[in-house]
């Protein structure tokens, strides 16, 4: 899933939460209403007059006024009841969708590439100097954690490699070498200090 995708996913997220708080403002309104229009209904059912209520401007039908009441408040109890249909399915979405990955490639990744693409496919080290200048040119500042750990990596090894003092190790430091100082380099490309 690409940012711009989560991004609307979220915003749909939102706009159900906003759609479910609004509809329960609604029916709370309308529940209210119903009260209201209850009590006038009751009190002209005990009036004289029968069911209208005398009023200041003339005479109200209550029964319609209440049954209006009553299905409004109905409306309003479904909209309620669909805008929690839709919220809870998008939140399931919504809690079940990580956050897409930053672009950028994760230590792993890097660490596959060079031994799989460059280490394990070249033995000279100009060709392994210039493999690593191919990849790093492809990389963006979001690199800049997993390049920074692998030169890292790469530095420890070295100098373990050269406590060992064995003969045949040269060829591997050298190779190991030629792997690290592009990555030097373009970490000080991107400004990073080391």
């Amino acid at each position: 899933m690409t940012q711009e995708e989560y991004n609307k996913l979220r915003q749909e997220y939102a706009d159900a939460v906003e759609e479910r708080r609004a509809a329960l403002i609604h029916l709370a309104a309308m529940c209210e209403a119903l009260v209201a229009i209850d009590r006038h209904y009751q009190k002209a059912m005990l009036n004289p007059h029968g069911g209208e209520y005398w009023g200041g401007g003339g005479s109200v039908d209550l029964s319609d006024a209440h049954m209006n009441a009553e299905f409004a408040f109905l409306d309003a109890r479904d909209a309620l009841h669909a805008a929690g249909v839709a919220y809870t399915e998008i939140e399931q979405v919504f809690v079940e969708t990580p956050p897409p990955r930053q672009e950028g490639h994760t230590f792993e990744d890097l660490e596959n590439c060079i031994h799989e693409d460059i280490i394990g496919q070249h033995l000279d080290p100009a060709v392994i100097t210039a493999e690593t200048i191919k990849l790093l040119n492809g990389l963006s500042r979001a690199d800049v954690a997993a390049v920074r750990r692998l030169a890292d990596d790469l530095g420890r090894t070295i100098e373990r490699e050269r406590a060992a003092a064995e003969e045949d190790m040269a060829d591997v430091i050298r190779r190991l070498g030629a792997l690290l100082e592009p990555l030097i380099n373009w970490l000080s490309s991107q400004e990073v200090a080391q």
